[in-house]
C-alpha cells in the first residue's frame, strides 16, 4: 500500500511538472506552429464537424500519418477547444508510462529500491523531459502503451495486450515497424507465439494499409 501512494505522488509529481514546463513555454511564446499549431488547428476543426485540412496544408490531417487517435481525442475539444488540452494529454502519456514500467520491473523480480531507480531513470532521462517540451506529438501517446504491451505479454493479459497493440498503432503509421519489432521479439525472444503473431499480423497489415491506402488516399496519391 505503502509503495502505491508513492508511485502515484511520483506520477502527480511528474505531471505537474512537465505540464507547467510546457505550459511555461507556450505563454512565453516559445511553442510552434509545427507541431502544436497544427494539431491543435486539426483538433478544433475535429470537434466542430468540419473536415480537417489545416491551413498549413492541402491534405487531409489523414494523408499526414494516419493518426487515428486524433478522433477520439478530439472530444476535449468538443468540451472546451483549448490547446493546453494537447500539453495535458503529452504530460500525462509520459508520467503514465512510470505505472507499467514500475509493474514490469517488479515482474522481474527487482527488489522496490531497484524498481524505484528503474522509473526515477526514466524520468530524469532528458529526452523524457525534451520530448514533453517540444510541442505535442501523437507518438507520445503511444509510450505508456508500448510498456503495457510488454508488460500484458509476459502476463497472458490477451485483451490489455491487444488493446495497447492497437493503441500504438492509431497513433502513428510509422508506429507498424515499432509493433512488428514487438511481434519478433515476442516471438522468437520471448517465446510467446500468439502474442508475437498477433504483433506481427497487426503491424504488417497495418503498414499496408496506412502506406499504400489511407495515406495516399487523403494526401493526393
Amino acid at each position: 500500500m505503502k509503495n502505491s501512494y508513492l508511485l502515484w505522488l511520483i506520477i502527480s509529481i511528474s505531471f505537474f511538472i512537465l505540464f507547467g514546463c510546457s505550459s511555461l513555454r507556450h505563454s512565453l511564446y516559445q511553442s510552434n506552429a509545427l507541431d502544436l499549431g497544427w494539431f491543435d488547428q486539426t483538433f478544433y476543426l475535429i470537434s466542430q464537424g468540419i473536415e480537417p485540412i489545416v491551413s498549413f496544408s492541402d491534405n487531409h490531417i489523414l494523408g499526414d500519418h494516419a493518426a487515428i487517435i486524433l478522433y477520439p481525442l478530439s472530444l476535449f475539444y468538443v468540451v472546451y477547444p483549448d490547446l493546453h488540452w494537447l500539453l495535458i494529454i503529452q504530460s500525462f502519456a509520459l508520467s503514465i508510462t512510470i505505472l507499467p514500467l514500475w509493474k514490469l520491473a517488479k515482474q522481474a523480480d527487482l527488489s522496490d529500491n531497484s524498481s524505484l531507480i528503474v522509473v526515477l531513470i526514466y524520468l530524469l532521462y532528458p529526452l523524457t523531459f525534451n520530448v514533453n517540451l517540444f510541442d505535442f506529438h501523437t507518438e507520445i501517446i503511444a509510450l505508456p502503451a508500448i510498456v503495457w504491451s510488454i508488460l500484458a505479454a509476459k502476463l497472458n493479459f490477451r485483451l490489455q495486450f491487444m488493446f495497447s497493440i492497437i493503441l500504438i498503432l492509431s497513433c502513428k503509421a510509422v508506429l507498424s515497424l515499432t509493433v512488428t519489432g514487438i511481434g519478433f521479439w515476442l516471438f522468437f525472444n520471448e517465446r510467446k507465439r500468439e502474442y508475437g503473431i498477433f504483433a506481427l499480423f497487426t503491424g504488417i497489415v497495418w503498414f499496408i494499409l496506412a502506406t499504400q491506402f489511407i495515406i495516399p488516399q487523403f494526401n493526393n496519391g
